[in-house]
């Protein structure tokens, strides 16, 4: 949309607030802003060339839950200006881009949030002209789709998650008390695109034991908190529990439990890295963890897998030295006796962060890595050996200087995306000396590059605003 943004260098007064909490870019020819970004690294020799844009949100104020004007927010990689902003949402998160059958689409959670950080809703998803393709919501639970997933599978199908508050009936959840227990159940369900025929539900207690829980026992409990769901090419599922500090292979059948890493019932031993010892935290110390993925992965037996480990659920800082945040590529041996998981690479922000939510790790094609630091407002690009060539931020980081308030921001990604608005492009006329200043806009426009204006007298032009 606009290639005039403005961003900061200055990282101790960004993050002193000098600029605002919140900070801003406003805009001559339309009525939208965008987060006015801290870009501390940009190392534009070594960044990737893969992925043309990149899918954030931008929401108002935090402290506004509910009216907060969220936003799916997408950069040009070039000059990281604004290109698209929709504050027609409730609340805004998990903006991505997806194919399905070739086609691509824009797609987000954008309706309304319930509870703790959960969606009770509708996932959407746009075409390249950004008119509505489909909306996406849970089927036969009594509840909308969760905030958390919409993951297409790329074969005509969809995954979500979805939270819904019920007595507990398994017997596993029973054990040891007198009385039937509230919880906030996890289900996902694979969806038909298109009609949301029901292919496939899961629920959680009825698989695990809801007493291995790591999260304090509330009314009602979110004893598991699913938070990803991927679907592998041999029709099984990749499944997080936050709650848990596990993640498991769920079988696309029978629903049942192939293998769980991490957490109480945690199957695997880890071996050292290859090439050597090493010194930071152990795989297995992960907890709290998001956006779990196979990488390049043809099945869920012997692979890589990426996610990213919070580690940490209480707070949140920067300038931490030990027990941080991080991305993390690990491999997986699901054939060995017993089972061993190796840490491939740990990728930690040059700041030091504590993320207690939320956050993203992806693979780019190149082999460089992109990830989303959740509750703590930035994104970051690594090379494959964990080094940062791009550090970005959209607001200052959760401290004092801020009250403890700040924008966050569920995932993000680098995609390629080509659109083309259905609607026109904005244009505004400002006087400067007597003479016409114009300015202009294209909502959502990828692909234009300059403009020509014809008028019968003169004016003066500002190549786009």
């Amino acid at each position: 949309m606009v290639a005039a943004d403005e961003f900061k260098t200055d990282y101790k007064a960004y993050n002193n607030a000098r600029y605002g909490v919140y900070p801003n870019n406003y805009y001559h020819g339309t009525h939208e802003k965008s987060p006015l970004l801290q870009i501390t690294t940009w190392d534009k020799k070594a960044v990737s060339s893969s992925g043309s844009h990149i899918f954030i949100r931008h929401n108002g104020a935090q402290d506004t839950w509910g009216h907060q004007l969220a936003s799916p927010l997408i950069l040009d990689t070039r000059d990281l200006s604004a290109v698209y902003i929709n504050r027609t949402f409730p609340v805004v998160f998990n903006v991505n881009v997806q194919e399905d059958f070739g086609k691509t689409y824009l797609t987000f959670y954008g309706d309304k949030l319930v509870g703790q950080g959960l969606g009770d809703g509708v996932c959407h998803a746009y075409d390249t002209s950004y008119r509505e393709a489909y909306q996406i919501s849970a089927q036969e639970l009594g509840v909308g789709a969760d905030l958390h997933e919409c993951e297409f599978t790329g074969r005509g199908t969809v995954i979500v998650s979805a939270y819904k508050t019920e007595l507990s009936s398994s017997p596993a959840s029973l054990k040891g008390k007198h009385k039937p227990t509230v919880i906030r159940e996890s289900y996902f369900q694979e969806l038909e695109l298109g009609t949301n025929k029901v292919l496939f539900t899961w629920r959680a207690s009825d698989h695990v034991d809801i007493y291995d829980s790591y999260e304090g026992h509330n009314d009602p409990w979110d004893f598991f908190h699913i938070n990803t769901i991927e679907k592998t090419k041999d029709g099984n599922y990749l499944v997080s529990g936050r709650h848990m500090h596990s993640i498991y292979l769920i079988n696309g059948n029978t629903g049942d439990i192939i293998w769980t890493l991490g957490g109480r019932k945690n199957e695997f031993v880890e071996i050292p890295p290859q090439g050597g010892h090493y010194t930071g935290d152990p795989v297995l110390t992960f907890a709290w963890q998001h956006h779990t993925r196979f990488y390049h992965s043809n099945d869920g037996n012997g692979t890589d897998m990426t996610f990213f480990d919070n580690h940490q659920k209480d707070h949140c800082e920067y300038g931490c030295k030990v027990g941080c945040s991080r991305g993390l590529h690990v491999r997986l041996d699901t054939h060995a006796s017993p089972k061993t998981v190796q840490l491939v690479q740990e990728y930690k922000h040059p700041a030091g962060l504590v993320s207690q939510s939320q956050g993203s790790m992806q693979i780019l094609d190149d082999g460089n890595v992109f990830i989303g630091w959740g509750r703590m407002p930035g994104f970051t690009e690594h090379t494959p050996d964990g080094k940062a060539v791009l550090n970005v931020q959209f607001s200052p980081w959760l401290s004092k200087a801020t009250n403890d308030h700040a924008l966050d921001n569920y995932r993000a990604f680098r995609k390629d995306w080509k659109a083309s608005p259905y609607w026109p492009p904005e244009i505004a006329v400002r006087h400067w000396k007597a003479a016409p200043l114009v300015y202009l806009s294209w909502n959502g426009a990828t692909e234009v590059r300059e403009w020509v204006l014809v008028s019968a007298g003169m004016l003066r032009i500002r190549f786009r605003d």
